[in-house]
């Protein structure tokens, strides 16, 4: 599998293949969180130049496979670009110029708090707004449930407008907060691929980080609570467009704390010995219960006053194997 990764119109291929496998079949759409694995792998085993030949084979399959004409098909490779295959050449250059797995993911994090300012001010310029297209994608999904439950026997009209009413809501609130919810789970996304990539050339002994760099490491500067608690203030107190950037800006800068919050919950499963089981029960859990998130991230955050970590029993990772 290295070999794979040494060749990079391979890990560009590969990469194109993780990223249209979902069009034969939705139920591999997944897959498509892996995507950024292949030019991160490339980029950190043979340096930034080999990284980017994978990201122009992926941009060019992208355009080849994009049916748009014109503007539009050149935005397809360019979003390829700056959401999924920037970050993996960053992170492979900043690596092997000997930076911190972590201080990888925090540049990754200060270039996406730059890129969804650019954003809202590139939109606001230019007088373009996401909120009538996801409004209007997530209404038909709402009008064919409603029309769906009103068909259905047993549902009564107070069910109904219940059901209306807390679907109106989410689509407003979606409306409002989808760039800041965009462009966290693009961080999370590709933090999770350096985390993965850094574990697999662990184990190919080709890795530019230190053995002890690693998500159990990571903690959040404590100033950088005041610009998050700013952007809160600004998306309470500000209305139109200035308070929807204030809160899109609170969404994106809370991420750092989820990722916190993990690190927290990883070494409470190794100082306490959790088994692989539990440990997979929990991830599932963190998929399907949303609340989970919003709890880890409020861990995260206070672990930057109370240390809990520091309050574990201490065990060397050589001893949980479970990590290995």
């Amino acid at each position: 599998m290295k070999a794979l990764f040494t060749k990079p119109i391979g890990a560009g291929a590969l990469a194109a293949l993780l990223l249209f496998l979902p069009l034969a079949s939705p139920i591999l759409t997944p897959i498509q969180l892996i995507v950024p694995l292949p030019i991160m792998l490339v980029s950190l085993i043979r340096g930034v130049q080999a990284g980017g030949v994978a990201a122009l084979v992926l941009m060019g399959m992208t355009l080849i496979g994009n049916s748009s004409a014109g503007l539009a098909a050149l935005m397809a490779p360019i979003s390829v670009f700056l959401f999924l295959a920037g970050f993996p050449l960053l992170a492979g250059w900043l690596g092997r110029s000997g930076w911190s797995l972590n201080q990888c993911g925090a540049a990754g994090y200060l270039v996406g708090a730059l890129l969804l300012t650019a954003g809202y001010l590139l939109f606001g310029l230019m007088g373009w707004s996401l909120s009538p297209q996801i409004e209007a994608h997530l209404g038909g999904i709402r009008d064919t449930v409603m029309a769906t439950l009103r068909t259905a026997q047993g549902v009564d009209a107070q069910s109904l407008a219940l059901t209306q009413q807390g679907l109106d809501h989410f689509i407003n609130l979606m409306a409002l907060l989808f760039p800041g919810l965009f462009m966290t789970v693009v961080l999370v996304v590709q933090v999770s691929n350096l985390y993965l990539a850094r574990r697999l050339l662990q184990r190919w002994d080709a890795s530019p980080f230190h053995p002890t760099d690693g998500l159990e490491s990571l903690r959040v500067p404590e100033l950088w609570v005041w610009p998050l608690i700013v952007a809160i203030g600004v998306g309470m107190v500000a209305g139109g467009g200035l308070g929807a950037f204030g809160l899109n800006l609170a969404v994106f800068m809370a991420a750092p704390y989820f990722l916190q919050g993990m690190a927290v919950i990883q070494a409470l499963f190794r100082s306490y010995r959790i088994g692989p089981m539990i440990r997979g029960f929990f991830y599932a859990m963190l998929l399907l219960v949303e609340s989970l998130i919003l709890v880890i991230a409020l861990v995260g955050l206070f672990d930057t006053w109370f240390n809990f970590r520091g309050r574990m029993p201490r065990m060397d990772p050589s001893e949980d194997t479970n990590e290995r």
